[in-house]
C-alpha cells in the first residue's frame, strides 16, 4: 500500500511540471496571437487611414475610417458644374454613412469652359496642400479602386443601403439628385457643421467688405449666355431686391460680381454678349461692380466664391457657379427660385406680402454671427 501511494504521489509531482509547461505555453500562444492581430488590425486601420487612393480631407471623411465610400464622376464644363458635383456626392456620403472617396474622370479635361485649371481651383477650394487634392484626384483616367457597386441615381444607392458594408467602394456618377425624397429635410445633407468644413479653407480671404456694415454680395449669371436666355436674370430683379434690402439695413453696402467673358469656345468663334457699360445701372444705384473680363485666373474664382460664401446677403443667379458659395454661406441667402436650405428664400416672389415677412427675418440672420 505504501509503495502505491509513492507510486501515485510521484506520478502526480512528475505530471504537474508537465501541466504547467503546457498551460504557460497555450497562454504564450494565445499572447502571440492576440498581439498579431492586434498588429494586423493597427495595419489595417492605418491603411484605412492613410491609403493615397482616396480623400483624407475633413470635408470627406465623415463616418469611421472603414466606412464605405462614393466616388462621383467628374464633368468636363464650368468650375461651377464640377464642383456642384463633388461637393453632392460629399453631401450625400456623410447622410447615408458612408465617406467620400473621390473623383473619377478624363484628367486631360482639367481646364473649364473659362480656360481654369480645375485642380488647381479645387486645390484653394479645398484648403489641400498636394496635387491629387488630398486624394480626391488620386486616380487618373482609366483607372478605379474597384467599385462593388454602381448606381445611376441617388435614391437607388439608399434603398440599397442595408446591403453596403464596411470597406465598399461605390460609384454613384452624378449626385445632383440629393434631395430626390423631399420629406427629408435638406439639412440632413448639408447640416452646418459640413457647411462649416467646406467653408473654413475661404474664410482666410481677403475680402473688399467694409468692416462693421452689412455686405450684400449680388452674383450675375452672364459671361456665357446671351440677354434672351431665361437663366440671364434680367437687372430690373436685382434691382428690386436691391430697393427692399435697403429699406431694412439703409447702410447696407451692395456690390455685384459678374462675367462678362465668353466661354473658351465662345471666344474662338468670336462670341460676345456683354460688355461693361450693360452694368452702368448697378453704378447708379451706388453698388460696386467686379467684372471678370478675363479667363484663365483660378485666383478669381476663389476670390468671388469667398465673397459670395460670407457676405450678410447673397443674392444669387442660376447657375451652379451660384450654388457653390449658396451652400457655404450660412447667413441670408436670396435664390432664383430655391428654398432648399433653411437660410433660403425665393427672390421670385418679392412681389408677395409673404416675401416680406420672409426678406425680413432673413435680414435679421444676416446680422446675427455666422453659423458656418
Amino acid at each position: 500500500m505504501l509503495v502505491w501511494l509513492v507510486f501515485i504521489l510521484g506520478a502526480k509531482w512528475a505530471a504537474w511540471p508537465s501541466s504547467a509547461t503546457a498551460a504557460k505555453e497555450i497562454k504564450e500562444a494565445c499572447s502571440d496571437s492576440l498581439v498579431q492581430n492586434r498588429l494586423l488590425a493597427h495595419t489595417r486601420r492605418s491603411q484605412t487611414q492613410e491609403d493615397p487612393q482616396v480623400c483624407s480631407l475633413s470635408v470627406c471623411v465623415f463616418h469611421g475610417p472603414n466606412a464605405p465610400r462614393i466616388w462621383v464622376a467628374e464633368h468636363t464644363d464650368g468650375a461651377g458644374h464640377r464642383m456642384q458635383n463633388i461637393v453632392n456626392g460629399m453631401a450625400v456620403a456623410q447622410k447615408v454613412g458612408m465617406n467620400f472617396g473621390g473623383v473619377l474622370g478624363p484628367r486631360n479635361w482639367q481646364m473649364t469652359d473659362q480656360r481654369v485649371n480645375f485642380t488647381d481651383l479645387a486645390i484653394d477650394f479645398f484648403g489641400a496642400t498636394t496635387k491629387d487634392v488630398g486624394g480626391i484626384f488620386a486616380f487618373a483616367e482609366g483607372e478605379e479602386p474597384g467599385f462593388h457597386f454602381r448606381f445611376d441615381h441617388v435614391w437607388e444607392l439608399e434603398r440599397q443601403r442595408n446591403e453596403i458594408n464596411d470597406g465598399t467602394n461605390v460609384m454613384m456618377g452624378v449626385a445632383h439628385e440629393w434631395n430626390w425624397n423631399h420629406s427629408v429635410p435638406s439639412s440632413v445633407f448639408f447640416p452646418v457643421e459640413f457647411r462649416k468644413r467646406l467653408a473654413a479653407p475661404l474664410a482666410s480671404w481677403p475680402l473688399l467688405f467694409t468692416p462693421g456694415k452689412i455686405a450684400v454680395a449680388m452674383h450675375l449669371r452672364r459671361g456665357d449666355i446671351g440677354p434672351s436666355d431665361p437663366r440671364a436674370t434680367p437687372n430690373e430683379y436685382y434691382y428690386q431686391l436691391a430697393d427692399r434690402i435697403h429699406e431694412r439695413v439703409p447702410s447696407a453696402e451692395f456690390h455685384v460680381w459678374a462675367a462678362c467673358a465668353p466661354s473658351a469656345i465662345q471666344k474662338r468663334n468670336g462670341i460676345n454678349y456683354w460688355k461693361n457699360e450693360d452694368f452702368d445701372g448697378f453704378r447708379l444705384k451706388g453698388m460696386q461692380v467686379h467684372l471678370d473680363c478675363g479667363i484663365e485666373d483660378e485666383e478669381s474664382v476663389i476670390t468671388i466664391w469667398a465673397h459670395l460664401a460670407f457676405a450678410n446677403i447673397l443674392v444669387s443667379s442660376q447657375s451652379s457657379f451660384s450654388l457653390i458659395p449658396m451652400v457655404l454661406n450660412c447667413r441670408c441667402v436670396i435664390s432664383v427660385g430655391s428654398t432648399a436650405l433653411d437660410n433660403w428664400i425665393d427672390g421670385t416672389e418679392y412681389w408677395s406680402d409673404s416675401f416680406s415677412s420672409e426678406l425680413t427675418a432673413c435680414v435679421e440672420r444676416s446680422q446675427a454671427p455666422n453659423p458656418c
